[in-house]
C-alpha cells in the first residue's frame, strides 16, 4: 500500500437489524453487528491510513472524499443499498479495481445477486461467482 492510500471503513455501528432487501432499519437487534464505535476506532488506532466513518450506506457515501478506489468490499446484507452503493461508487473505481461482493452467491441473498447482475449488465460487466459464495467484479 502506498503511504498516501487509505482504507475507509463505513458502518452504522449499531446492533439494529436491517431488512435484507430494502436495507431499512428494523426494530430488532442483531448482536453480530459492531455497536461500539470507540472500540472499533481503538482497534485501528495503530493504522494511520484507516478512516472510520459512522453512517448508513449508501446515504453517507456522498459526504466522503474518497478519490480513486482500487478495492471495494461490499457487505451490507441488503440488496438495494449494496447495488445503490456500487452504482454510486462506480465512477470512483479505477480501471482494474476489484469489487468483492460478500454474500453474492448464497441462497439467502438471491435478491442481492439479481440486483448486482442487473446493475453490472448496465456497465457491460459480469460478476464471477467464487467458491466462497462471494462475487468478484473487476472494472
Amino acid at each position: 500500500m502506498d503511504t498516501n492510500d487509505s482504507i475507509v471503513l463505513v458502518d452504522k455501528f449499531t446492533q439494529e437489524a436491517v431488512d435484507p432487501v430494502s436495507g431499512f432499519i428494523l426494530h430488532e437487534t442483531n448482536t453480530q453487528y459492531a455497536s461500539d464505535l470507540s472500540k472499533v476506532k481503538n482497534l485501528f488506532r495503530s493504522f494511520p491510513n484507516v478512516r472510520i466513518q459512522q453512517g448508513v450506506v449508501p446515504d453517507v457515501l456522498s459526504s466522503l472524499d474518497l478519490g480513486t478506489i482500487s478495492f471495494l468490499h461490499l457487505d451490507l446484507n441488503a440488496a438495494r443499498p449494496e447495488a445503490k452503493a456500487l452504482e454510486q461508487l462506480w465512477p470512483n473505481l479505477s480501471v482494474g479495481a476489484i469489487v468483492l461482493l460478500d454474500d453474492y452467491g448464497f441462497l439467502d441473498f438471491q435478491e442481492s445477486q439479481r440486483a448486482h447482475d442487473a446493475l453490472t449488465s448496465d456497465f457491460n460487466k459480469r460478476i464471477c461467482l467464487l467458491p466462497t459464495g462471494q462475487g468478484l467484479l473487476i472494472k
